[in-house]
């Protein structure tokens, strides 16, 4: 993934449809966050070098700012907390999207790309619509993926958004992906 730095460089060599400002507004948590606060988890920024409070028996989905942790970075104790700061290298200083941890209904992850506030999902699943205000809330960007999943009570929420840069399409086909996503930005860019 581009650093804000490499962006901006590669915004002088080249002509983007999007400048850095809206890169990083879904880049970095801290870019989109306040943004839709209330369709995710209530979440905090803090340094590494800061616990969280484990005293109720709370467990946090812990994050980088652009980036998760794998499939271990659910923490519920101080020991937890010091042993994914020392797996990935963490220093003390780095700050952290620390978030409440939510049960979530198996498999039910689903991602979206977002192009001028349409969503679109594979196979044509629209958006829950208990989450379409939020793509108001983040507009003016143009193009962006929404990660969607189901709480174990079955309420859908966005468990985070993305500049585009994915590891993978998740459910979308290539195909799919290029006929409908790339098509659609195709079309918002030559209006």
């Amino acid at each position: 993934m581009l650093t804000g730095p490499e962006y901006e460089l590669l915004e002088q060599l080249a002509p983007l449809l999007s400048g850095i400002e809206s890169y990083l507004s879904s880049h970095l948590a801290s870019g989109w966050y306040a943004a839709i606060r209330e369709y995710t988890f209530a979440s905090t920024f803090q340094p590494a070098g800061q616990l969280p409070d484990f005293f109720a028996g709370q467990r946090y989905f812990v994050k980088g700012l652009v980036k998760s942790f794998g499939p271990n970075s659910t923490v519920a104790s101080a020991a937890e907390w010091q042993e994914l700061l020392r797996k990935h290298g963490i220093p003390n200083n780095e700050l952290l999207f620390v978030r409440q941890y939510a049960e979530l209904q198996p498999d039910s992850e689903r991602r979206y790309f977002v192009v001028a506030g349409t969503a679109y999902g594979a196979g044509g699943t629209p958006l829950p619509n208990q989450l379409r205000p939020a793509l108001f809330q983040l507009r003016p960007r143009l193009f962006y993926s929404l990660d969607v999943a189901l709480t174990a009570a079955g309420h859908p929420i966005i468990v985070e958004v993305g500049d585009g840069q994915v590891s993978d399409l998740k459910e979308w086909n290539v195909a799919d992906f290029g006929r409908t996503v790339l098509g659609a930005l195709a079309a918002a860019t030559q209006a």
